[in-house]
């Protein structure tokens, strides 16, 4: 866990959620960051959105920075270096984030590890909260993690009872756990919590619920227990049932194109697939994608393998089978029970097939 800096920010999510649709407005990005790069890579992340993340490129001479983005409801916001993108390695990536609100307009100052936020008013009251969680998280370890978070979720709780007509002291939820989440929004003014900060905190609770299903789901997802079966659409629209390729091993791959450890890992399964031919099928399980990315994903990576894809219109299967990570795969046996479940990009996974098929 990386505690050198906390956000009050939500953290990118994995489940998928549903809200009202709202038209987006324009949004000013601007600043300085001195040890910013001549390259930046900002991350948007609006868990309203059946495909949540939007990401983009700018320069960035000099540290500086001036863009627009459409906003449709509060959302994560992340700026990064590109220079400074390890692949794997995400203790020397470098980032600021924030809450960002449609239509006010942010800027940020100072360095990654000391950066201020301005702009609207709404943001230097976030700012506040920003240095406070900060304050409370100074020396965080492992050992007192959960001492320091229940500090955290006293101040938020005094805070937002002194507060409750402050649009700002809704991100102060965003640190809380899912009772005390709930907790803290009744005590907003209606205003505030039915407004446009319903936004931020009603998707954190469904992904806070979703997390809570998934944890108990994957109780149930453990090697000899019978898999869920389910029926999703394949690429081209018929529906495909999980049973329905009983008799032989398959793998359930539930990953996004999204996901670069997913994309990373496709040349791997495809040799594999293509070494063990006709003896095991593979199933992906695209995840938190529109139709159209993941169809493009499936053709520019000449991914040879059956396809289904979940969505808010269908079952959520990967909340059935407790899915926290990406990739996940669960080796299904010919007779319909879980072999194996590796989360991860892991060689674990080829070995295994190679052992289970004797090569």
């Amino acid at each position: 866990m990386n505690f050198k800096r906390l956000s009050l920010a939500v953290l990118v999510a994995t489940t998928m959620t549903v809200a009202a649709q709202a038209d987006p407005i324009k949004t000013r990005i601007s600043g300085q960051l001195t040890d910013l790069g001549d390259s930046l890579l900002y991350n948007l992340i609006d868990m309203n959105l059946d495909n949540p993340r939007s990401i983009g490129k700018f320069a960035s001479p000099e540290g500086k920075f001036d863009f627009t983005l459409d906003v449709e409801h509060p959302a994560t916001f992340v700026i990064m270096d590109l220079a400074l993108m390890v692949e794997g390695d995400v203790s020397k990536m470098k980032y600021a984030t924030i809450t960002i609100i449609p239509g006010e307009d942010i800027t940020f100052s100072g360095s990654f590890d000391d950066y201020k936020i301005g702009g609207a008013e709404i943001y230097a009251q976030m700012n506040v909260h920003q240095e406070k969680m900060n304050e409370i998280f100074k020396g965080v370890t492992r050992n007192n993690y959960d001492s320091l978070r229940r500090n955290c979720a006293a101040y938020a709780f005094e805070y937002i009872k002194a507060h409750p007509s402050e649009e700002a002291a809704m991100v102060l939820v965003g640190g809380l756990g899912l009772d005390d989440l709930k907790q803290a929004v009744s005590l907003f003014t209606p205003e505030v919590r039915d407004g446009r900060m319903a936004g931020y905190w009603k998707p954190l609770l469904e992904q806070m619920e979703a997390q809570a299903k998934r944890d108990e789901a994957a109780k149930k997802v453990q090697a000899g227990m019978e898999a869920i079966d389910f029926e999703l659409p394949d690429i081209n629209g018929k529906p495909l049932k999980l049973s329905s390729l009983r008799g032989k091993y398959v793998v359930l791959d539930f990953w996004g194109s999204w996901c670069s450890w997913c994309i990373k890992g496709i040349p791997d399964m495809k040799a594999s697939y293509e070494k063990h031919a006709g003896k095991f099928e593979i199933l992906g399980i695209d995840c938190n994608d529109t139709e159209e990315k993941w169809k493009a994903a499936v053709e520019k990576h000449e991914i040879p393998w059956l396809h289904v894809r979940q969505s808010k219109e269908t079952q959520n299967v990967a909340t059935d089978y407790g899915i926290s990570g990406y990739p996940t795969k669960i080796v299904v046996d010919p007779e319909g029970k879980i072999a194996k479940v590796i989360v991860g990009e892991d060689p674990e996974f080829y070995t295994y097939l190679d052992q289970l098929f004797g090569e």
